[in-house]
């Protein structure tokens, strides 16, 4: 049996709905921005390896927190190079805006681009754009838990470079997560990402001292007003999508 992790006091005395949670996507850039080592964690178990093989882990897009940003412009995404070598970009999508499909194809090859002028193909880095979607990708046919896309030779069945990947992680197809995902941590994390109560993270910090530190990085921030004022900017762009894409339909159906 699994030995419990023992919890701070600031997180014991939490109980009932969270107020600001990972799903919102300026607080999961922050808190993971903020603590590396969770975000270490979280990609490991993203990229199917070790934790000890992220050697190194730079944080290219820093976020400061309560910095005052356009939420409607600025993207909320991790972009991060490890071990000198690899690019990886996690972006936190709630919203279905219908072409999330061509939107990571975009930014996994913007993101590819690092070379300079002149230099060698051969040290183009390896990078991977992974998607964390609260809806489902495919609107026919299976969504799975998470998937990895390649590029891929269909007449020789073979991978045509390891050079860039687009990973998906279904946020609500959790309970169809596989031994291994579940093994690696992957499932805890997703639980932990959707969680609405306090109750919830306090159960899966028990598990994982990582979840443990990334939820107790969580509360430390929204204690700062600055963090919390962008919190709710966060979530007021959302609803104002939400609620001009309504209005366009609305049109649409009245013409």
């Amino acid at each position: 049996m699994q030995k419990k992790i023992k919890l701070s006091e600031k997180l014991m005395e939490k109980h009932g709905k969270i107020r600001y949670r990972f799903m919102n996507a300026y607080l999961f850039a922050t808190v993971f921005q903020k603590n590396q080592e969770a975000l270490k964690d979280l990609i490991a178990a993203l990229l199917r390896i070790e934790l000890k093989e992220i050697v190194s882990l730079e944080i290219l897009n820093p976020i400061l927190p309560g910095q005052d940003i356009d939420h409607k412009s600025c993207i909320m995404d991790i972009l991060v190079l490890l071990n000198g070598n690899i690019r990886v970009n996690l972006e936190m999508q709630v919203l279905d805006e219908g072409n999330w499909n061509e939107r990571g194809v975009y930014y996994l090859a913007e993101n590819l681009l690092d070379l300079k002028k002149g230099e060698d193909y051969k040290n183009l880095k390896t990078t991977v754009q992974i998607g964390i979607l609260d809806f489902d990708l495919w609107k026919s046919g299976k969504n799975p838990f998470y998937q990895v896309y390649e590029l891929w030779d269909t007449e020789h069945d073979r991978v045509f470079t390891n050079k860039m990947k687009l990973c998906v992680l279904s946020l609500r197809q959790a309970e169809k997560a596989e031994e291994r995902e579940r093994q690696s941590g992957l499932y805890d994390w997703a639980k932990t990402l959707t969680a609405e109560t306090w109750e919830e993270l306090q159960g899966l910090s028990e598990k994982n001292e990582k979840i443990k530190e990334a939820v107790e990085t969580m509360i430390t921030l929204t204690e700062d007003e600055r963090v919390r004022i962008e919190c709710m900017r966060q979530e007021k762009a959302e609803r104002d999508w939400i609620n001009a894409t309504i209005w366009r339909i609305s049109e649409r159906s009245s013409e």
